[in-house]
């Protein structure tokens, strides 16, 4: 009780961290190369609004909430500058002359927007090429906002905040029924998916943890155990994640959906030592030597499952991304909690129960031990024993095809339901404008003032062109533009001064007075670093047409064909290869979990025939698990990355519990098939009653909005429902036909 007061005391120090940044160690190579990205440019976290208009932008009224709305994303937190139709700057003059101004001025400047007046501004900006698929749709009836934060650096910004804070500046324009106004951009996913995640764990774990003491109350039929099964996993989850708040872990997108698996766990350590006792009731023990014996009784397989899926938990911590080696702490520390909670609070609390407390829960539980079905059952499996294993490996063969099939997610908006405002506007601005996500490239000519080079500005026009003709891009933006709406406008604002000049003075001089006339917040660093040795482009960039992985690809092969001296950079680059990271670490973490099970399964058992016969109800669940992703298209990601510790880890649990009583029963002489159906009669109820109620604790989640943490919930209940077909029917047939008595 001590131990869990104080633990749980560091939830209040408990923080939640949602930025990109938090997947990567400080020294990671991709981090490295973003924090030099942000030290040059900015970060490159913004939120995007989208105000669509049917009458067009280009009227007083539209145009009037289009200022007020980039006006005051400025007064936001945390917000470092804003890009909008209202402050792109146009361009105009002479030879000697180059006036640059707001295409629509401030309300201090003019306070009325008139038609005229905005149909004038409407054919500047449809001149101007950087606007266009960026700023403003094609059609002139949607434009974008993109509100850029602060660098980050060691600081985190509160996504969530600011998310909330933006929702909150655009509500009053819902009653407008003329105009509709999303939200979406990198902000927007972070935003939200603490969100989500915060949500579902508040209202989601408890909704698991009700579904689960309703069915133990019904299994069981006595609130005793009921009260128990809560004093358990509350110690347990307050135990874990206060740990975890003394050790300043925060909370990710991973660790949310640990309050579940934790809760299957500590209900797995319960359910065997409850079910042994009321078992155990029948010899008429008093209350002392019944609670002992049944404690004796588990204590070898549950210190076997503890360890094996502590050590499947830790196994993460040496994986390459924080969230992951976090979530294998986490998990190790709950697997350790759990099973301490169990071996605790048990005794102490059917010692310290009023005898007719007890009596009477003992009398009113459903009976564990059913002789005369187990008798049935095994006669069943002993005779079709071959039968069996041939349909499960036939089972196998079709399961692996599938799951070798399995995807790799890793797009954020995907983390959202279709019906999700976020998902919403997302799909609206790729169809009506075009890609909000940005693949950042720092280009270096080689020495200071490079980029005014003309020789290195064509060459980076020409891949220019060549990337805005990939598929996926939607638009890009780079210093080029720039330049020839500069030189077009100090010769007459003719089209054909569109163009680079090839005087590397002119270029030089156009800049120095963009630079003069710039405001605040709109410098030329936007598009080069201090010295101007470096320039950047952005290729923006449509999810709905191609992938992360695939667009750095071409954007990567694209660049080395024009012998640019590059470096690719930006969050969409720097979070490319987290799913792959996922996987491998799901991999090794896999492997280590069956290589750990077996070795420990040929130590405690000592025999390797055991260890083999051992791994096969632990292997299928897992191959199940992908088979079934694959056929539903649950792609492998945050959530699902952990159902094949969960399967594995319960899958384990009922195995030794039934090979450490099975190998108990042939050490005191018992033949082969007595010993199964001893085991069975004891354990079969107990193991299809653990299942059915985890499969259906989890089934809850599936009413969450957290698309991840919805396919985690169905995929795990799944898999469980499946893990005890193969516990009941495969293992006995194994042991029958490898283990069985010569006949």
């Amino acid at each position: 009780t001590a131990l869990t007061i104080f633990s749980g005391l560091g939830i209040l120090r408990l923080d939640g961290d949602f930025t990109h940044k938090v997947w990567f160690k400080k020294s990671d190579p991709s981090l490295l190369a973003y924090n030099k990205f942000e030290e040059l440019y900015g970060n490159d976290d913004s939120i995007v609004l989208a105000i669509h208009s049917k009458q067009g932008i280009f009227t007083p009224q539209s145009m009037e909430i289009v200022r007020d709305l980039t006006q005051n994303l400025w007064k936001l937190r945390d917000v470092l500058r804003v890009d909008s139709i209202v402050n792109y700057q146009v361009s105009y003059g002479s030879d000697s002359t180059l006036v640059i101004e707001s295409l629509v001025p401030s309300k201090d400047d003019l306070p009325d927007l008139t038609a005229d007046f905005l149909q004038k501004r409407k054919s500047m900006a449809d001149e101007a090429k950087i606007p266009q698929r960026y700023l403003i749709s094609d059609d002139g009836k949607t434009a974008l906002i993109f509100a850029y934060l602060k660098p980050s650096f060691e600081q985190q910004l509160h996504h969530k905040s600011i998310y909330e804070s933006v929702v909150s500046l655009v509500r009053p324009l819902e009653k407008n029924s003329d105009l509709q106004v999303y939200i979406t951009g990198i902000v927007a996913y972070q935003g939200g998916t603490e969100q989500l995640v915060l949500n579902d764990v508040k209202v989601l774990a408890p909704s698991l943890l009700v579904v689960t003491l309703i069915i133990v109350y019904f299994l069981f039929k006595s609130l005793l155990v009921v009260t128990l099964a809560l004093c358990l996993i509350t110690s347990t989850l307050l135990i874990t994640f206060g740990t975890a708040g003394w050790l300043g872990i925060n909370l990710d997108p991973l660790s949310g959906s640990l309050p579940e698996v934790l809760i299957a766990i500590a209900f797995a350590d319960m359910m065997h030592i409850t079910a042994t006792l009321f078992i155990l009731n029948r010899k008429n023990l008093d209350r002392k030597s019944l609670v002992k014996d049944s404690l004796m009784h588990n204590l070898k397989p549950t210190v076997i499952t503890c360890f094996t899926t502590t050590l499947g938990f830790f196994s993460n911590f040496y994986a390459d991304l924080i969230p992951l080696r976090n979530l294998g702490l986490l998990g190790g520390i709950g697997t350790v909690a759990a099973w301490m909670s169990t071996y605790l609070l048990t005794p102490c609390f059917f010692l310290l129960t009023p005898q007719s407390w007890l009596n009477n829960s003992l009398a009113r539980a459903r009976n564990f031990h059913d002789k005369g079905f187990s008798k049935q059952y095994i006669n069943f499996v002993y005779k079709n024993s071959k039968a069996i294993i041939v349909f499960f490996i036939l089972i196998f063969s079709i399961l692996l095809f599938y799951a070798v099939k399995i995807r790799v997610g890793g797009d954020s908006n995907r983390y959202f339901e279709n019906t999700h405002p976020i998902r919403i506007s997302d799909n609206f601005v790729e169809s009506s404008v075009g890609g909000h996500n940005v693949v950042e490239i720092i280009v270096d000519s080689g020495h200071s003032d490079g980029v005014k080079d003309p020789v290195f500005l064509k060459n980076l026009e020409s891949f220019n062109a060549a990337a805005s003709e990939l598929r996926g891009t939607s638009k890009v933006v780079s210093i080029v533009d720039l330049v020839k709406e500069l030189n077009k406008a100090l010769n007459k604002g003719t089209q054909d001064n569109y163009s680079i000049p090839n005087d590397k003075r002119k270029i030089a001089e156009s800049l120095f007075l963009y630079s003069l006339s710039m405001p605040a917040g709109k410098e030329l660093s936007q598009w080069a670093n201090h010295d101007v040795r470096t320039a950047r482009v952005s290729v923006f960039w449509k999810s709905a047409d191609t992938t992360k992985k695939e667009m750095i690809e071409r954007i990567n092969a694209t660049a080395k064909q024009h012998n640019l001296n590059f470096i690719l950079s930006g969050k969409t680059v720097l979070t490319s290869n987290i799913p792959h990271l996922i996987l491998a670490s799901f991999k090794n973490s896999l492997f280590m979990s069956l290589a750990s099970v077996f070795i420990v399964m040929l130590v405690i058992f000592g025999s390797l025939k055991m260890g083999l016969i051992s791994m096969a109800p632990n292997v299928l669940p897992i191959i199940f698990g992908g088979a079934f992703m694959c056929a539903f298209q649950f792609p492998l990601d945050v959530g699902t990355a952990i159902v094949g510790s969960i399967a594995f880890g319960i899958a384990v649990d009922d195995t030794i519990h039934f090979l450490a009583n099975y190998i108990k029963l042939k050490k005191e002489g018992m033949n082969t098939k007595n010993a199964i159906e001893q085991v069975f009669s004891h354990t079969g109820r107990e193991i299809i009653f653990s299942a059915v109620i985890l499969s259906a604790g989890f089934s809850t989640l599936w009413f969450g909005h957290f698309v991840p943490s919805k396919e985690m919930g169905l995929t795990s209940a799944a898999v469980l429902l499946f893990a005890v077909v193969v516990e009941i029917l495969l293992l006995p047939a194994l042991l029958t036909v490898f283990d069985g008595d010569k006949r």
